[in-house]
């Protein structure tokens, strides 16, 4: 994890978040067992947490817990730092005293073997810096981060007290599809996105894609006059109404986009993050 959060070790990750699929490595199988821990393109099961940082995490807990349910987790100590769960993947909710704005802080993708030490040794060899905490920065300073597989929750995270009235949340939540990145430049991002992942075909004009066995990422130019960073993040869920659940995100402060159907629907949340939920 970067600087300001505090995760232990991975190696004491109790709480898993499910069955991960398959591992691939440039379409392949690999084994297991004869892993090194260095493997590059990483032999990944998928995008598993991304991580915001907003000025008052409850607020913003509370609006995610309402959308996806309530499976809602806490660290146990300060500073307050919510996890709530979206299928076998999790948002992170922090804040930091040195971030004013929110800002969507990093995404991590779960690795089979992953040895952090070996992996620094192999990003220097490459003339990357070694990723502190696991998050290596792209050109643009968008935080990939490597955890290996199963991550999941930790044992300093806790079931947390309700922030919520009882009920359900407005979509059944399964797990990341993809990250949307905006980056300043196209050659400059690939080259750094190439040594990490299998391209796969892009099927939005001026994109290029990048495989994390079934979750994609997804680079895209700045535009003009636009912030690099985060442009989106897609999260699969079961068949909604999306007259129903527009009705609900208006309700909870967030603003519905347009071009919604029963298959995907984007919005823009409270704190300006655009999120878009995909059926699956």
């Amino acid at each position: 994890m970067i600087e300001h959060e505090t995760v232990p070790d991975v190696a004491r990750r109790t709480l898993l978040i499910g069955a991960a699929s398959l591992p691939l490595l440039s379409g392949s199988l690999a084994s297991a067992a004869a892993l090194r821990g260095d493997e590059l393109p990483l032999i990944t099961t998928g995008l598993e947490h991304f991580a915001m940082m907003v000025p008052d995490v409850t607020p913003t807990a509370r609006f995610y817990s309402a959308v996806f349910g309530h499976g809602l987790f806490k660290e146990i100590d300060p500073p307050l730092r919510y996890y709530v769960m979206i299928g076998k993947a999790y948002i992170a909710i922090g804040s930091r005293a040195s971030q004013p704005a929110p800002v969507m802080d990093h995404y991590c993708v779960a690795v089979e073997g992953y040895d952090r030490d070996k992996m620094n040794a192999a990003l220097s060899a490459l003339g990357l810096p070694p990723a502190a905490r696991g998050v290596v920065l792209d050109p643009d300073k968008i935080g990939l981060q490597l955890l290996k597989d199963p991550a999941g929750l930790t044992d300093t995270n806790i079931p947390a007290e309700r922030i919520l009235g009882r009920g359900y949340g407005l979509v059944q939540p399964y797990g990341m599809d993809n990250v949307l990145l905006r980056v300043a430049d196209l050659g400059a991002s690939s080259r750094f996105y190439d040594r990490f992942f299998a391209r796969t075909p892009a099927r939005e004009k001026g994109e290029i894609w990048y495989r994390a066995a079934d979750t994609t990422i997804r680079l895209a130019p700045q535009s003009p006059g636009g912030a690099t960073g985060f442009k989106r993040v897609g999260i699969r869920v079961g068949p909604f109404d999306p007259v129903k659940v527009s009705a609900g995100l208006v309700s909870l402060g967030a603003k519905p986009l347009s071009g919604a159907t029963a298959a995907r629907l984007r919005f823009t949340d409270p704190d300006g993050f655009e999120v878009e939920l995909i059926k699956v």
